[in-house]
């Protein structure tokens, strides 16, 4: 857990590619040396966005879907156990606030790659 912290993190490449989803974020990963990836979202948007989850498979070594409004603390370190017990190396988020939130406390807390 953070307090008294400073955190800093390397520049941010934000990506909107709606068209091609899967092939930027398999990039992406590539790119980052992502191999064992903790997917991040809420039980909603698991279902919203299947065929995205199902083609970053390649990736994903674990999935979190309880991502909540402003990150409880409870849930966040329900899903760093989920990372730490999966050996996962880096985090993508794929949603709206809750999620990216969630996924940004997570990277930053453990040092982790996100997308």
């Amino acid at each position: 857990m953070l307090s008294n912290s400073i955190v800093n993190l390397p520049k941010v490449d934000a990506r909107f590619a709606p068209d091609s989803a899967v092939e930027a974020t398999l990039l992406t990963c590539k790119n980052l040396g992502m191999r064992r990836a903790l997917r991040v979202g809420t039980p909603h948007g698991s279902r919203r966005y299947a065929d995205t989850w199902q083609g970053i498979e390649p990736v994903a070594a674990a999935d979190f879907h309880e991502a909540l409004p402003h990150c409880p603390i409870d849930t966040v370190e329900a899903c760093r156990e989920t990372f730490i017990k999966y050996r996962c190396d880096g985090v993508i988020a794929i949603g709206g606030g809750s999620t990216i939130g969630l996924g940004k406390i997570l990277s930053a807390e453990e040092a982790a790659v996100f997308v």
